[in-house]
């Protein structure tokens, strides 16, 4: 026997190892960090972070031991660019006689802090997604998290005593640089997938009628499934659902809040952008209902992870990023507002591979 070519201890489908692999892990096993903070209009603390999930390199190297045994590898390898360093890992998984591998990096920059044991960890993880663990994080809708801020008396005083979580440092809230330090709560996963299935049971549109929902079908076209509303549309919504709650009334509107300010759009002057989504006018946000708010937000949320994700990730400036949506959409691009119902999820997505590709290009061009 080849001794490239282990001995499987027990016979699987690739389908089977998948499903595996892309189990959701135990709420003990996910880390939660905060890395952005919003104002919070309507709670009762001044600011909420978004908190966002993710497994260390320890609990995915169990889960691959777990399901595969001694039947993977990973490999690691850097490569110059420009001023950064491409750090990538590559996975491989011996199935059906064969192996099959998945590759994704990291950026590193000349000099920066990042140490290189984080970008083993960081490597890893990535090339892990493609193999669908961790995946089920990407699924969850934004985590809001309560930051409960020490030199504020009533917070303090009405912080709860499992709120065990520190976060302290310079955050950019509505364009300004603010210093935040406070507690929070970890969030738990189980509890956070539970009131998510809830509220999509709630409107009649369970996770698994989703996937057989044409319109979130990664292969439809980079449109926005956004439709203007009707009067008719808002009745027949209401007599089928409840409405939201308070708490999620308050976080859609945070949300829209933090799109203004990331988009450049004061509160006062969006009156027009309803137009967009609705055909009855609105002199402030606090007259729409609670569908053409999330309308609002599918619509400017996507622009705004656009320029965030732009610079933050890919350091690129806003020109360079409206530049690859008209390479996506075809039609040139100028402004913001000429993407208003033009760039959904499923566009951000293929934008980001669009520059992964470039960015590989131009490595190999290096090489």
């Amino acid at each position: 026997m080849n001794a490239n070519q282990p001995q499987t201890q027990q016979v699987l489908s690739q389908k089977e190892v998948l499903e595996q692999l892309s189990r959701p892990f135990e709420d003990h096993e996910i880390e939660w960090k905060i890395e952005n903070v919003i104002q919070n209009y309507y709670g009762k603390t001044q600011y909420q972070g978004i908190g966002f999930g993710y497994i260390d390199a320890r609990a995915i190297q169990r889960r691959l031991n777990e399901v595969c045994g001694l039947n993977w590898s990973s490999s690691y390898q850097a490569h110059l660019l420009d001023q950064v360093i491409l750090f990538e890992c590559t996975i491989g998984i011996y199935m059906n006689n064969e192996w099959i591998y998945r590759t994704d990096g990291v950026e590193l920059e000349i000099g920066g802090i990042e140490r290189g044991k984080s970008a083993y960890s960081n490597a890893l993880k990535r090339a892990a997604v493609h193999f669908g663990i961790g995946h089920f994080l990407y699924e969850l809708d934004t985590v809001y998290i309560d930051i409960y801020q020490n030199d504020k008396p009533d917070e303090k005083q009405s912080c709860p005593s499992n709120a065990d979580k520190y976060v302290g440092g310079n955050f950019k809230v509505n364009g300004n640089k603010v210093y935040i330090k406070g507690k929070y709560v970890m969030p738990r996963y189980s509890e956070i997938i539970k009131k998510q299935n809830d509220k999509k049971s709630k409107q009649g549109n369970t996770p698994q009628q989703q996937q057989h929902n044409p319109s979130s079908n990664p292969q439809s076209l980079p449109q926005t499934q956004n439709r203007v509303i009707t009067p008719n549309d808002q009745q027949r919504n209401h007599s089928n659902n409840s409405g939201p709650t308070p708490e999620e009334y308050r976080h859609m509107v945070n949300c829209i809040f933090e799109c203004f300010a990331r988009l450049g759009i004061t509160p006062e002057n969006a009156h027009h952008l309803y137009a967009y989504v609705d055909s009855r006018v609105y002199k402030s946000i606090d007259e729409a209902p609670f569908e053409v708010l999330q309308a609002l937000f599918a619509m400017l949320n996507p622009i705004k992870l656009l320029l965030e994700l732009g610079e933050s990730t890919f350091k690129m400036d806003q020109a360079t990023m409206l530049n690859y949506a008209s390479r996506l959409l075809n039609e040139h691009i100028q402004k913001i507002s000429q993407l208003f119902n033009k760039l959904n999820k499923e566009g951000l997505n293929m934008i980001f591979d669009m520059i992964r590709n470039d960015q590989r290009e131009q490595q190999q061009n290096y090489a």
